[in-house]
C-alpha cells in the first residue's frame, strides 16, 4: 500500500525516552526492557518504510547523559544502533523536543513515564509500550495516550495510524 504523493510525509518520527538504571528489580525497568522497545520500533519502522513508502525515522531521546547508575550494556547498545542502522538517531539530553515533535510524531514510552502524559498535553499521540506483556493495563484514560503490549499490537497501532491519518 503506498501513500499517494500529496499525502507524503517527510518523516514518521517516533521518539523514546527509554533508560535504564541499574539495580531496579521490576521487569519493565531491566535492560531487555529497554532493548526491546528501540530494536522493536526499528523492525517496526523498517516494514513501515517498505509499506507505504514513507521515510520513517527512530529517535531516541535520552533524559539525561550517561551517569554512574545507568547500565552500560544500554549506551553499548545505542552506539551500536547509531553505527549500525540507518533509520536510527540519537538526540543530545539537552535539546528541546519542540523541535522535534509534531502532528505526524508518536512518541513510545516506558509505561507511566512522565513524557508521556507530557507530550500528550500537547497534543501528540503516545503509546505506553510494554514488549514484555507482563505490566497491568492501568494505564490513564487520557487523551492520545494508549497503552500497547507486543511487537504486534505496535505493528498494528501505526499501520492503523498511518492509514487513518496519510491514506485519505
Amino acid at each position: 500500500m503506498e501513500i499517494p504523493n500529496q499525502m507524503r510525509i517527510q518523516n514518521m518520527i517516533f521518539f523514546f525516552q527509554v533508560k535504564k538504571l541499574q539495580n531496579l528489580k521490576k521487569k519493565w525497568q531491566i535492560f531487555y526492557t529497554a532493548k526491546k522497545i528501540i530494536i522493536d520500533a526499528i523492525k517496526i519502522s523498517r516494514k513501515i518504510e517498505k509499506k507505504f513508502k514513507i521515510d520513517c525515522k527512530v529517535y531516541v531521546k535520552p533524559k539525561r547523559g550517561q551517569i554512574d547508575l545507568h547500565d552500560d550494556r544500554y549506551h553499548s547498545l545505542l552506539s551500536e544502533l547509531i553505527k549500525t542502522e540507518n533509520n536510527f538517531y540519537l538526540l543530545e539530553p539537552n535539546v528541546d523536543l519542540k523541535n522535534y515533535i509534531n502532528h505526524t510524531s508518536i512518541v513510545i514510552a516506558r509505561p507511566y513515564t512522565s513524557i508521556g502524559f507530557a507530550v500528550a498535553s500537547e497534543g501528540i499521540s503516545t503509546i505506553y509500550y510494554d514488549p514484555s506483556l507482563d505490566i497491568i493495563d492501568n494505564c490513564p484514560k487520557v487523551d492520545k495516550i494508549k497503552f500497547i503490549q507486543g511487537i504486534k499490537g505496535l505493528e498494528n497501532f501505526f499501520i492503523e495510524y498511518i492509514v487513518n491519518n496519510f491514506n485519505q
